[in-house]
């Protein structure tokens, strides 16, 4: 699971007994960016938002009601074409330096490992 380190959330690591700096992906939540090694892919404001909350979520989840009033708190009305739009960048950033992806989960979002829903409806069909 991801944890705290630092000023660092660290999203991925290698098992244990393999702890070369290269070998796990960082969130650094003041930046914006993801870190592995030496690639870095900087994430734009409400993805950098909802990953750090995504991260610091019981069973790294939140419910599309949580996100909007994270990333919305303002609006009263929902526009579910902003939530895809910041899910699907944030999707795209994570799956760019690690094997972390978003699922959903009815209505609710999780971080977790492994394949992507998408790729899991494709070898269903």
């Amino acid at each position: 699971m991801p944890y705290l380190v630092r000023r660092y959330l660290v999203v991925k690591r290698r098992p244990s007994g393999d702890d070369a700096a290269g070998d796990e992906v960082r969130f650094d939540d003041r930046l914006g960016q993801l870190i592995r090694g030496r690639r870095v892919v900087q994430l734009t404001a409400m993805p950098a938002k909802l990953l750090k909350a995504l991260i610091e979520a019981e069973d790294n989840q939140l419910t599309t009601q949580q996100i909007h009033h994270l990333l919305w708190p303002d609006e009263r009305d929902f526009y579910p074409h902003r939530l895809h739009s910041c899910i699907t960048r944030l999707r795209q950033a994570l799956a760019e330096v690690s094997d972390w992806r978003i699922t959903n989960k009815g209505q609710a979002y999780q971080l977790n490992r492994g394949q992507s829903e998408r790729a899991d409806e494709k070898r269903t069909e």
